[in-house]
């Protein structure tokens, strides 16, 4: 599957606000922007997965790591979760939206996920051959 992506987001992290930025095209992180305690991260910087069960995305992950700090942001779209590690300054901090004051809310989102063209074709050759091969044959009446 190949997955394209936007999303505008902000992270609360108990009192701590951060935000960002990205845009994964054809299953790559093509832009990254991410800002928490002073400390920026971008797609240089950045590294991701993206998951999807038929058309629709499950998982989209983001690791990023520079000399200032790391971090993993994870939206699981199916359990409706969010969670965030983050290892920046002074904060070391593993939390999701489950288990304690963390959010990961989108203002803007879109995603969807399409089948690579040579599955798309292998899927079609697979109906045709099953429709072709179920065809029922016709022998004579017995007497």
């Amino acid at each position: 599957m190949r997955i394209t992506a936007e999303g505008i987001f902000d992270v609360t992290l108990e009192d701590m606000a951060g935000a960002g930025n990205f845009s994964i095209a054809h299953s790559a992180l093509t832009d990254f922007q991410f800002s928490m305690l002073g400390f920026t991260w971008d797609e240089a910087d950045a590294d991701c997965v993206a998951i999807a069960f038929g058309n629709a995305v499950d998982v989209i992950q983001i690791a990023f790591s520079d000399a200032q700090g790391s971090g993993l942001l994870t939206w699981s779209f199916t359990q409706g979760v969010f969670g965030i590690t983050l290892r920046a300054g002074d904060v070391d901090f593993i939390g999701t939206s489950e288990n304690g004051p963390v959010t990961g809310a989108f203002s803007e989102f879109d995603a969807f996920a399409v089948a690579e063209p040579g599955t798309a074709l292998l899927l079609a050759l697979a109906l045709v051959i099953g429709c072709l091969s179920g065809t029922s044959r016709r022998s004579a009446p017995s007497r």
